[in-house]
């Protein structure tokens, strides 16, 4: 395992160099894990609260959903479960809670006694995981918080990017399937966009985008996903949420957009959307693919039927004809 540097930082106790961490993990130095290998590469977890624990369960302080690792895979802590021992000076102990495919740091096998760990440790789990122990400075922490953060998001509206909400819709829809939850989402359409700016211009268009982003945001829940899934399309995740209760949200939406001119120029454009709802109900063991060539279907028969439109259920299905 990589030690840390135990040297004193300065001669002068007034002056914090930034360059070289102390022994502890504490002060200004806070732990973290980086994904090396696995689902959100470059992501990384703040261990400043400990225990923390790993593992695919949404319980978990870190969650990550991958086929390798457990439900409650391992955890980080400064005190031993099993014996009490307090973690030495810049060390921490990472414990196996009995994992089906185990985990490591390095070659060493890790047990339910745990190993120590400290700074530049790499941590596999199975072998579909890998992770770095790294001890940064608060405001590094920060930093690439909002790196990573600013990774995500596209650059015009602040959504996040078609990249990551596909990635995050694979890993809920996985979690909703195994833990017997349902999973909608909404896919929408500014309605007329084109004509936006072939009328008023690009510049027009950009602040249309830049409102109805905002609007819908602020009529979803803390834990939604908001995402650009093209030029003038969102796609929204709504994790724990029913189709009934995702069509209701969906009528909700599209009502605030309509309701909400955008401001060009002194004067407001009246902007409209149309939105096509599925849901893993529908579906038992659905994938990406399937859950949202519903939604696209439906979100077609919205356009086709007149626009500024929820559209939830398939007409040409007999089963969504007896619902109706």
């Amino acid at each position: 395992m990589v030690g840390l540097n135990n040297n004193s930082l300065d001669d002068d106790p007034t002056r914090e160099d930034l360059s070289r961490p102390p022994s502890a993990l504490s002060g200004p130095y806070l732990p973290r894990l980086v994904m090396m290998r696995g689902p959100d590469v470059g992501r990384a977890y703040s261990l400043a609260a400990l225990p923390a624990s790993i593992g695919r369960a949404p319980s978990n302080r870190i969650q990550i959903d991958e086929t390798e690792v457990s439900r409650r895979h391992c955890v980080l802590c400064d005190v031993a479960p099993d014996s009490g021992a307090l973690a030495p000076e810049g060390h921490l102990w990472l414990c196996d809670n009995g994992s089906t495919n185990g985990t490591w740091v390095g070659d060493v096998v890790v047990g339910r006694a745990g190993v120590l760990v400290q700074d530049g440790a790499l941590i596999r789990l199975g072998r579909g995981v890998i992770f770095k122990v790294s001890l940064v400075h608060s405001i590094e922490d920060q930093l690439h918080d909002d790196l990573y953060d600013k990774a995500a998001r596209d650059a015009l509206t602040g959504a996040y990017t078609r990249g990551y909400t596909e990635g995050r819709l694979r890993r809920d829809i996985a979690l909703a399937v195994k833990g017997g939850r349902e999973l909608s989402i909404l896919l929408i359409d500014i309605d007329f966009f084109k004509r936006v700016n072939d009328t008023l211009g690009h510049d027009a268009g950009d602040q249309v985008l830049c409102q109805v982003k905002n609007t819908l945001e602020r009529g979803l829940r803390a834990d939604d996903i908001l995402g650009r899934w093209g030029g003038e399309e969102f796609l929204v995740i709504l994790t724990d949420t029913s189709q009934s209760a995702a069509t209701a949200l969906a009528e909700r939406l599209r009502a605030s957009v309509g309701r909400t001119p955008v401001p060009y120029r002194n004067k407001g454009v009246d902007v409209t959307v149309s939105i096509g709802v599925s849901s893993t109900g529908e579906l038992p063991g659905a994938e990406l693919h399937e859950l949202f060539i519903r939604a696209d279907r439906r979100l077609y028969a919205a356009k086709a039927n007149g626009r500024n439109r929820v559209v939830a259920v398939d007409p040409a299905d007999p089963a969504a004809r007896s619902r109706a």
